[in-house]
Parts: C-alpha cells; sequence; structure tokens
C-alpha cells in the first residue's frame, strides 16, 4: 500500500477524484485498498504537490448525492449494526461493506462515490467496542422503577451550577459505582445523556429565542430612528 500512502501525502484535489483515480489504477483487491484507505487517511499529512485528474464534473457529483446518497448511507448503517450487534463479524467490515456497494454500483463512478461518501463520514475509521446494552419495553420499565433513587441523584447533579463538565462528571461517575450491575449503571449513564441531550436542545431553542427578540428589538428601533429622520427632513423642508 506504500503506493496508495505516498497518494494520499501528496495528492492535490478532491477526495472523490482521488477514489476514482485510486480505483482505476489500483491492480490489486478493491476491497483491501478501500479498508486501507477509510483507516489511514485522516492520519496521513497531505502536502498537495500531485494534481489530480478532474473525474467529477459538479452535475455528476450532485446527481450521485441525490440518487446514491441514501443509498450508500443505509448500506453503511447496516453494516454498522451487524458488526455492533455482532450478526457480522467486525473484522469483516469493509469487505462486507464493499461487496455491497460492488453488487449495487456497477460503474466506477458508482463506487468511487460510495467509496468517498463512506470515507467522510463520522463513522468511519471503524471501531468495534463491543455489543451494547439495549432495555425495549418492559425491561425499560422494570429498570426504570428499580433505580428511580438513582435517577434522581444523577438530575439533581446536572442541575447544579459547575463550571466544568469534568467536574459534573466526576460526580456522576463517583455515583454510579454505588449502582449494583452494569445493565443499571448503562440505564442510569444512558438517562443522564439524555437529560443533558434535551437541556441542550432547550438552551438551542433559547438562545434561538433570544436571538430573535433581539434582532426584533434592533429592527424595530432602526425603524423609528428612519422614521423620525424622516420626519425631521419633512419638517426641515417645510419651512
Amino acid at each position: 500500500m506504500e503506493n496508495i500512502a505516498n497518494l494520499l501525502g501528496s495528492y492535490q484535489g478532491e477526495l472523490y477524484d482521488l477514489c476514482f483515480k485510486i480505483l482505476i489504477e489500483n491492480e490489486g483487491s478493491e476491497a483491501d485498498v478501500f479498508q486501507y484507505v477509510c483507516e489511514h487517511w485522516r492520519d496521513i499529512d497531505n502536502d498537495p504537490v500531485t494534481p489530480i485528474e478532474k473525474y467529477f464534473t459538479d452535475s455528476e457529483l450532485d446527481e450521485h448525492k441525490l440518487i446514491y446518497g441514501s443509498i450508500t448511507d443505509g448500506i453503511l448503517k447496516s453494516t454498522l449494526r451487524k458488526c455492533n450487534y455482532d450478526y457480522l463479524e467486525y473484522s469483516d467490515f469493509y469487505r462486507s461493506l464493499w461487496r455491497e456497494y460492488s453488487s449495487i454500483f456497477e460503474s466506477v463512478k458508482g463506487r468511487a462515490f460510495a467509496f468517498w461518501w463512506t470515507m467522510i463520514d463520522r463513522s468511519t475509521p471503524y471501531q468495534y467496542l463491543g455489543k451494547p446494552t439495549r432495555l425495549v419495553g418492559d425491561a425499560f420499565d422494570k429498570f426504570f422503577e428499580k433505580n428511580k433513587v438513582h435517577l434522581k441523584k444523577i438530575a439533581y447533579i446536572l442541575d447544579q451550577d459547575f463550571v466544568q463538565s469534568t467536574e459534573v462528571a466526576s460526580l456522576i461517575l463517583r455515583y454510579l459505582e454505588e449502582v449494583d450491575d452494569f445493565d443499571s449503571k448503562a440505564f442510569v449513564l444512558g438517562r443522564a445523556l439524555f437529560l443533558k441531550s434535551v437541556e441542550a436542545c432547550a438552551c438551542d431553542v433559547l438562545e434561538r429565542n433570544v436571538k430573535n427578540q433581539v434582532q426584533d428589538q434592533v429592527q424595530k428601533q432602526v425603524e423609528a430612528e428612519l422614521k423620525k429622520i424622516s420626519e425631521q427632513e419633512d419638517e426641515s423642508m417645510k419651512s
């Protein structure tokens, strides 16, 4: 992969054109090259000294986004879930993805688009973190009842006016040591993350509302000033 690494470190142009160039010049396994690039391109410093040809026009790129963007997203999400929930060996993540892309995208440009679309997705480079805990239906209600006291304590911690996020995190982590089992810890911490995200959304809404109110007030002040200037000009003309 030395030639690919050199290209990643020196190319000058757009990433999607680079993906096309890699595919048409690659003499080995497309799946192996796809995996190598997805895993390493962000870590390779780029000194843009090697211009690459423009293979995608702007209209072609827009059309590929429109036609293939959601398809690629669907394949990527499905493969992620299969690996995350152990329906697919995580070591087969990139190879499985490329098999799906190759079966659907017959043209090199289609595969180059899927290549690029996956590269820039925040889920790559893929990292297997172990099978997550899921609680649904009765299990969720059971854990909610079981951990009511812990949830109140977490809500209280989140409601305090700490300066640093590390202060909040340290108190939550310390308190989680008092929670009995792993699944309960996951449940309580999950609710904490949920409450924090709701708080962040509420702050965003409040900020937007305040910003809109300020803009309205400024606009009214400007209109009042313009009206006042206009009246003064009229008075001056009359005199």
